[in-house]
């Protein structure tokens, strides 16, 4: 993508699916298919093998009722083609997507671009146990994909449930005092939980969140907000300096 200098995408879930859909550009095998259709059963088979909580299926499960007679009289034949192109990834006997995180974005897509994908999320990854809520874990990343394109009432109901996440996905391009809210809730987050940033979460992360702070000021910090790190790196607490001495750094001098 950026030997090609193409713009780069502005949300992390079109960042995903750049690469994800790079197979449909290639001159060889030729497809022979609706790129559309073949995108949403890929979607869709994504989306299945998430709430499945599982990053392979053995080939002969693998769902195949969306590509008969809508997109092909021969299935398997479709199967074969993608596989080919390095849409799907063929393993013994089972297959998978090239990256979980492809899998991931493909899964966000197909809630995003459904109907009822807000109730999807309501049914099978919103919680609420004795009146804590949150969301399924195995479910971390996809949500961080989603919200990086969810439109304003899913991003108000999930931050019901996380509003970290939700901080930490505002578009870069929403406007400065909202941006300015964003980062004093992850900020006031890490220093309420005494968790040390960036988090070390099982499956790894997509979102770095010394990072996100960093992206989100890019036009300057809100006011108090260097003399409230600064006052940080006195806090008994030793998540609060550390955290405060990663946030320094990554705002830099300009900002001191």
């Amino acid at each position: 993508l950026l030997v090609e200098e193409a713009p780069l995408p502005e949300s992390s879930l079109a960042f995903v699916m750049s690469f994800a859909d790079r197979g449909f550009t290639a001159d060889e095998p030729k497809l022979g298919l609706d790129p559309d259709k073949v995108k949403r059963w890929l979607d869709d088979t994504a989306l299945a093998m998430e709430l499945m909580n599982t990053v392979s299926v053995p080939i002969d499960e693998l769902p195949k009722e969306g590509l008969q007679g809508e997109i092909s009289s021969n299935p398997d034949a479709v199967v074969e083609a993608v596989i080919l192109r390095t849409l799907l990834a063929e393993s013994g006997s089972e297959i998978r997507f090239p990256a979980n995180v492809v899998q991931e974005g493909r899964a966000a897509s197909a809630v995003l671009h459904r109907d009822g994908g807000l109730e999807l999320l309501r049914r099978f990854v919103l919680f609420e146990i004795s009146g804590e809520r949150g969301i399924r874990q195995s479910w971390s990343h996809t949500i961080e994909l989603i919200l990086s394109e969810a439109p304003d009432s899913w991003r108000d109901e999930l931050r019901e449930f996380d509003p970290l996440v939700v901080a930490l996905t505002i578009p870069i391009r929403a406007s400065r005092n909202a941006r300015h809210e964003a980062v004093r809730a992850i900020w006031s987050w890490f220093v309420e939980t005494r968790i040390f940033m960036p988090r070390d979460r099982p499956g790894g992360r997509l979102l770095n969140e010394v990072a996100v702070v960093g992206r989100l000021l890019h036009d300057g910090p809100p006011e108090g907000f260097i003399d409230e790190l600064v006052t940080a790196l006195s806090s008994p607490e030793n998540t609060a300096r550390a955290n405060a001495i990663a946030l320094l750094v990554e705002l830099g001098e300009e900002n001191l």
